[in-house]
């Protein structure tokens, strides 16, 4: 066993999660799955902005997200 092969067993064995952008998704509980890939590709024509943290931090801490957010 060479030691990238020791290192996945060891991993796996703790439980560390090793995804990678072809494998990571998100699943609903009605089943419905998105891809990382997916997300990528739906968002590559959306203009990245620059937006100061601050004006985020109320949407991040808050639990209760509205449809906007």
């Amino acid at each position: 066993m060479n030691l990238q092969e020791q290192i996945n067993r060891i991993q796996t064995m703790m439980g560390v999660i090793n995804e990678g952008l072809h494998d990571t998704s998100w699943e609903d509980e009605k089943g419905n799955k998105v891809t990382l890939i997916e997300l990528i590709k739906a968002t590559e024509d959306i203009p990245v902005q620059n937006i100061p943290v601050k004006k985020l931090e109320s949407k991040i801490t808050n639990s209760e997200w509205d449809e906007e957010d």
